[in-house]
């Protein structure tokens, strides 16, 4: 009978069969080769590696491994090297905030600047006073045929731009996509597009929700468990 109340040789097996399922795991093992375990740690391992072999063997292969990867060159970025990353690194900011950007930079920001830009707005109205007064100083020119002959050029132009607009949407993807959709609700029945109505009509009223939970609530009234536009 041995210690553990079996005979010799059980009571190896089941000194091995425990081994077995003792061995200290691969990140406990890096540590080791690191030198990264305590006192009592490293001896605990220390003394499974004197009778296991397997470990013996991975703790080899880590050391060669850890001793190829310090003869590694290291490499150091060039000067500047941050600066240029972050210099093509672009940050998309919410509409609202990137207009308001926008209106900042183009907003004069002096008395001559205010001067010139209404300078600028006002040139194309003076010019056109001074056109409509040298035209009513020409014989045979009235206010009325100016004013007939100015709606009906703009008239004019109007037409030729919605037969253009036109003719470029109706032969898009979306007028094809506009047709297929009226043939749809055509040969569809009147409860099937109630239906598709309603469910549109509901998905459109949630969209509206969470856009309103998540972007145009007052910021002190909403939570914030994700990234927010701060209004």
């Amino acid at each position: 009978m041995g210690p553990y109340g079996g005979t010799e040789t059980e009571n190896t097996e089941r000194f091995y069969v425990s081994e077995r399922f003792s061995h200290p795991s691969t990140e406990r093992l890096e540590a080791f080769v690191e030198e990264a375990l305590d006192g009592a740690d490293r001896a605990v391992v220390d003394s499974h590696l004197t009778r296991c072999s397997d470990c013996q063997a991975e703790v080899a292969e880590l050391r060669t491994l850890f001793a190829a990867l310090g003869d590694l060159p290291e490499l150091e970025p060039s000067a500047g090297f941050a600066d240029r990353v972050m210099e093509r690194v672009r940050v998309r900011q919410p509409v609202l905030a990137a207009a308001s950007a926008w209106l900042d930079r183009v907003t004069p920001q002096s008395t001559r600047g205010w001067a010139a830009a209404a300078a600028v707005f006002a040139l194309p109205v003076i010019g056109t006073t001074v056109l409509v007064a040298w035209l009513l100083a020409q014989p045979g020119v009235s206010a009325q045929g100016l004013w007939t002959f100015g709606t009906a050029l703009v008239g004019d132009a109007v037409v030729v731009g919605a037969q253009w607009v036109w003719t470029q949407l109706s032969s898009s993807t979306l007028a094809v996509w506009a047709a297929q959709a009226a043939e749809v609700v055509g040969t569809a029945g009147a409860g099937q597009v109630g239906l598709a109505l309603v469910m549109f009509a509901t998905l459109t009223a949630g969209s509206i929700y969470v856009l309103y939970q998540n972007l145009f609530r007052p910021q002190q009234q909403r939570r914030i468990e994700h990234a927010s536009y701060v209004i």
